[in-house]
């Protein structure tokens, strides 16, 4: 069975609000027998990071996953290269800086962290400083694969190249769920109709995903993405913004035009070897006339019968992004409390997983 934990950003509501303090997160989570815990470190431990961790808080960490039979999984870290306005940062403040976070995540027992290095294309040698820094602490830098960048890019290739350079143990990467995305996000659709939008360009642009996430699927080609992270669009998003301003579509509509990677999930056991972690983000569980539930926006079967294919051993860490598409003045749906929600997508990723283990075994049997 697949290792599913959640990231403490799916309940990212109750905590903003404060309805939820960390431990009462844990708490919500254990009661629905969640095992694995993520960190936004920036979120769930402010201050913590910039001024460093109080003894008393390391052992108060160890008895809460003691208490609540949890694992600390991945550990957010942000690599931060302008911090000031008038100078990036050096390499050697920025390696201090990734060192201190390290530090503290090895000390609180996770077993990777998120390196968000330069978005663009990446410094190679930054990258190579900083699995140094991991192979110290024992801790597996992962560098997240997310919306619009793609596992076959310029940008991606760069850093598996790298990492088979290093031939370390202690470099990886983790997918965003985000890369599969098949479409603009459903509810947001249904908002911005319910705004105004204009229903038939909104069917266009579900079209025009469609098409571009099947050429895309057959022709496997790496995008060239720009060393501007802001500069980078993703794949079609000038051509449908274009055609939508010409059936005469305004912001409305051309919210709705995402940085897509259109990623086939397939590919996941082309690049298997690198993965270890999963970002199981969501915006919304469904069900369909039988029963079975599924996120309308993202190929989630897919993603699990590549998963389950390669008997993937790591933790997929589910990651609720859609809150704000409840809290829309015009949304008629109540927000969903956070780990109930996260336990629908769990049980949503339990029913594919069984369809795939299925699906695996005969095909197994027919060659056999």
């Amino acid at each position: 069975m697949l290792n599913l934990g959640v990231t403490i950003y799916s309940l990212q509501a109750d905590f903003r609000a404060h309805r939820y303090d960390l431990y009462h997160c844990l708490k919500e989570l254990h009661k629905l027998g969640i095992k694995g815990i993520e960190i936004v470190p920036s979120q769930n431990f402010s201050g913590l990071q910039e001024e460093g961790v109080d003894l008393d808080f390391y052992k108060q960490w160890k008895e809460w996953m003691e208490e609540f039979d949890m694992t600390p999984t991945n550990y957010n870290l942000y690599d931060e290269p302008c911090i000031f306005k008038n100078r990036w940062l050096s390499e050697n403040e920025r390696i201090a800086q990734l060192r201190k976070g390290l530090e503290i995540g090895a000390k609180l027992g996770f077993k990777t962290a998120r390196l968000s290095v330069d978005y663009g294309l990446p410094n190679t040698k930054h990258l190579e400083n900083s699995v140094k820094c991991c192979e110290e602490y024992g801790i597996i830098g992962s560098i997240e694969i997310h919306s619009p960048y793609s596992l076959k890019s310029n940008w991606a290739q760069a850093w598996f190249e790298t990492i088979d350079k290093l031939g370390t143990k202690y470099a990886g990467i983790h997918p965003d769920a985000g890369i599969f995305r098949t479409g603009p996000v459903d509810k947001a659709c249904r908002l911005a109709i319910a705004k105004g939008a204009n229903p038939e360009i909104i069917e266009m642009i579900k079209e025009e995903y469609k098409k571009y996430a099947a050429r895309r699927r057959q022709d496997q080609e790496t995008l060239l993405l720009p060393g501007d992270y802001r500069k980078t669009f993703g794949y079609g998003e000038p051509q449908i913004r274009e055609k939508v301003l010409s059936m005469g579509g305004g912001d409305l509509e051309c919210g709705l035009i995402s940085r897509f990677s259109c990623d086939d999930p397939s590919w996941l056991l082309e690049y298997s070897k690198y993965i270890v972690h999963f970002h199981g983000k969501f915006y919304e569980v469904l069900k369909d006339d039988n029963g079975n539930l599924y996120e309308p926006s993202i190929d989630y079967q897919g993603i699990v019968d590549a998963l389950v294919q390669m008997d993937y051993p790591y933790w997929v860490s589910t990651e609720w992004e859609g809150q704000m598409l409840f809290t829309d003045p015009v949304s008629k749906e109540a927000l969903p409390k956070g780990e109930e929600y996260v336990r629908l997508q769990h049980d949503m990723i339990r029913q594919m997983e069984q369809k795939a283990a299925e699906r695996l075994k005969a095909n197994t049997a027919k060659q056999s």
